[in-house]
């Protein structure tokens, strides 16, 4: 059924609590910061559960907690060495057999790249909402917050806290990629790193009060 396109959303914009130097209109999204550092096993385990609850998905917890292990330097080279391959492979645009230079063209500019990142990180995340608009000649998008989005009823967030929110389908610039019941990759290195994390602390205390050698005075 077509939409009513008076119906439609314009940009999806997003701020703090205070308005950004360009912000001309309300933002749609307002950010909190995420919460970083003294993660152990039960937060994760509260985070997934919170994720998976069948009535009221909520995946902020889950999301702060995947943008603190990408921190680990392992696991985002990895994730990066999986993005490089990508990139670094050709890709074109065909029409009839024969490459069509204006799609091509965009292809080859900055904007394509990002999302490609975007598209494979919908692995890592579970989903990644993307929104479209034309930047002069060029196309360009914005993504979503994750935090932001509800993949299962298909709702942007004001607040990461909500549980209702605006139907992503009165927007029809929008491109989604994943599973709505999706949690991603990083639902399991997390327990890893955070164990990791914390047994590194521990050693590093250990060797504090432990590691110096016995001193002898006579």
């Amino acid at each position: 059924m077509r939409k009513n396109k008076n119906n439609r959303k314009g940009k999806i914009t997003v701020s703090g609590n205070i308005p950004r130097p360009d912000q001309k209109q309300p933002a749609v999204i307002r950010l909190t910061q995420p919460k970083r550092f003294n993660i152990d096993i039960a937060d994760y385990t509260s985070a997934v559960r919170s994720a998976e609850n069948v009535d009221f998905s909520r995946r902020y917890r889950l999301y702060d907690l995947y943008d603190d292990i990408m921190m680990d330097t392992h696991l985002s080279c990895v994730i990066g060495k999986r993005k490089n391959a990508v990139l670094c492979s050709a890709i074109e645009f065909q029409r009839n057999g024969k490459p069509d230079d204006a799609i091509n063209e965009q292809i080859k500019s900055p904007w394509f790249g990002r999302l490609v990142e975007d598209i494979i990180d919908a692995k890592m995340y579970g989903f990644t909402l993307c929104q479209f608009y034309r930047n002069g000649d060029w196309a360009d998008y914005d993504l979503v917050p994750r935090k932001h989005a509800d993949p299962v009823r298909r709702l942007i967030l004001r607040n990461q806290t909500d549980i209702t929110g605006t139907s992503w389908e009165e927007y029809p610039d929008l491109l989604y990629v994943g599973e709505d019941d999706d949690l991603g990759l990083l639902a399991k290195a997390a327990p890893w790193v955070i164990y990791k994390r914390n047994t590194t602390a521990d050693w590093a205390q250990f060797s504090e009060v432990f590691g110096m050698p016995i001193q002898e005075y006579i």
